[in-house]
């Protein structure tokens, strides 16, 4: 991404704020605007009211869960080609499968590694996009 570009919005969601601060805030502001909410409830409110390039959701919250967030997401025409990076200090197969069951584009593990971050979404971006693209025009 160069420096002509907007910066992509990520909403983060995680109800842990020390979590936030820690894995999110050190990406690069030229390439990356964060936005935050503590649940699922919150981040529907921001996602309906603010353009989002990338969901980034914690899987264990309170209100509803991010399992259930993901699931609403897709769900909803306007926001279904949202990309989204389910996070987790959860490893297991099951929490895994059950995010992309939900619809999840891919899965990280907590702590988040902040290094790999910004090639991670702005490839998830460009896939969202490219697949949206193929289906607008019916391939």
């Amino acid at each position: 991404m160069t420096s002509d570009h907007k910066p992509l919005r990520v909403l983060v969601v995680d109800d842990d704020p020390i979590a936030i601060e820690i894995s999110w805030r050190d990406l690069p502001v030229d390439r990356f605007e964060i936005i935050t909410a503590a649940n699922g409830e919150e981040a529907l409110e921001v996602l309906q009211t603010e353009h989002v390039d990338l969901l980034a959701c914690d899987v264990v919250m309170p209100c509803f869960d991010g399992l259930s967030l993901v699931a609403r997401v897709r769900s909803m025409p306007n926001l279904q080609n949202i990309p989204v990076l389910m996070v987790s200090a959860y490893t297991a197969v099951p929490t895994r499968t059950a995010c992309f069951k939900a619809g999840a584009d891919e899965f990280i593990t907590k702590p988040v590694r902040t290094s790999s971050l910004p090639s991670l979404i702005e490839a998830l971006v460009i896939r969202r996009h490219e697949a949206a693209q193929g289906a607008i025009q019916g391939t």
